[in-house]
């Protein structure tokens, strides 16, 4: 009864199915985290050009605070003359206010340049940074879609293994019939097995019986695991256990 379908049943990790590279929710986590990846990068590529407006608009402010610095030194400079009358006037610092002046003309003219640039950049990061982060909140989303595969797997899995243990059970319970009948061959009753077979009957229903018999333990580090490869796939769609 193999099933040659692809599925993550068919490859298995110790003992773990590991959902299929191939499968839909695979192929669309790989789609949605490549879609975030290249919203990621417009957002780092438009950083640029935002840091180096800004740089024009710190030049402004320095150049300004150059021509300050001339301005209170001549105040400075005044108030210490005026204080003690000794010697000439202090003369203002022509060529360094020249100098101070024609560096803050040109960062004002740079700066003003850049804030009209700004504007338009500044719109264009803000929509990318809006498009990344919509596109990052629902990775969690396509991580779970690969995740409800895996479990689609193991629940089909086990329907088969269950299916095979019916059919086995099936051919256990007609073999008995045939003991019984070949014991008792003038008994009409309704079967019912010796103790060798009723030993040999397994317990009913499996599934209850398999979840009541697997410690907490074991079911906590399978979820451990488990939450372990979907934090791999929020980064790989590749991933497995």
């Amino acid at each position: 009864m193999f099933d040659q379908r692809e599925s993550a049943s068919d490859t298995l990790r110790d003992g773990h199915p590991s959902p299929s590279s191939g499968s839909p929710a695979r192929r669309a986590l790989a789609n949605h985290l490549a879609a975030v990846a290249t919203a990621a990068a417009e957002v780092d590529r438009l950083r640029g050009p935002a840091r180096r407006l800004a740089e024009a608009a710190t030049a402004e402010a320095d150049a300004q605070a150059a021509l300050d610095q001339i301005a209170a030194d001549e105040a400075a400079e005044m108030s210490e003359w005026a204080e003690t009358g000794s010697g000439e006037m202090p003369q203002p610092h022509t060529a360094a206010r020249r100098k101070a002046g024609e560096k803050l003309a040109a960062a004002k003219a740079q700066a003003n340049a850049a804030r009209s640039a700004g504007n338009d950049i500044a719109e264009r990061l803000g929509d990318a940074s809006r498009r990344h982060a919509a596109l990052a909140t629902r990775t969690q989303g396509c991580v779970n879609d690969v995740l409800i595969e895996a479990a689609a797997d193991i629940v089909a899995a086990v329907n088969r293994s269950i299916a095979e243990a019916s059919a086995q059970m099936s051919r256990f319970a007609a073999l008995s019939e045939l003991i019984h009948r070949q014991q008792h061959p003038d008994d009409p009753s309704t079967f019912a097995p010796g103790a060798a077979l009723r030993a040999m009957q397994p317990p009913l229903p499996v599934v209850e019986v398999l979840l009541g018999n697997t410690p907490h333990a074991a079911i906590d580090q399978h979820v451990a695991r488990w939450r372990q490869l979907a934090d791999r796939l929020a980064r790989d769609p590749n991933a497995s256990l």
